[in-house]
């Protein structure tokens, strides 16, 4: 796991221990793709990253229902918050799920630039050392 990924997943527990604590209804979906954005590109390049919001829209479909509100919109209000956040926290175990392609040393040059070297638990980024 690299570091954006690790920080990124830290991130998304910690918002769904307490997700009103980080702004409600209206800010939680668009944060968590955000973050589950940023962690796909970190993990499996800009492509991977590109087809996330496919991704979502087909578990959105599963889980939901069809439609093309945001979430929020689409549960009734029989439905709670809970509800929006069990579907999201969902989909971030399904996008974990997916794991790590071969080429994922690629995908971290493509990301951090040329001089990364993905051997080492620490490596240099545009001549400092990152760890």
């Amino acid at each position: 796991m690299n570091e954006v990924e690790r920080l990124v997943d830290d991130k998304l527990a910690d918002i769904f221990a307490v997700p009103m604590q980080f702004g409600g209804d209206l800010v939680l979906e668009p944060l968590v793709l955000t973050l589950l954005s940023l962690r796909a590109e970190a993990c499996r390049g800009r492509e991977f990253a590109e087809r996330l919001l496919s991704r979502y829209r087909a578990h959105l479909a599963k889980h939901v229902g069809p439609g093309n509100a945001t979430l929020f919109e689409r549960l009734d209000q029989s439905q709670s918050s809970s509800s929006a956040v069990e579907v999201l926290r969902g989909f971030w175990r399904a996008e974990q799920a997916l794991g790590r392609p071969r080429g994922h040393a690629q995908a971290r040059e493509r990301l951090f630039g040329e001089d990364v070297d993905v051997a080492q638990p620490h490596y240099r980024h545009r001549g400092q050392e990152v760890r």
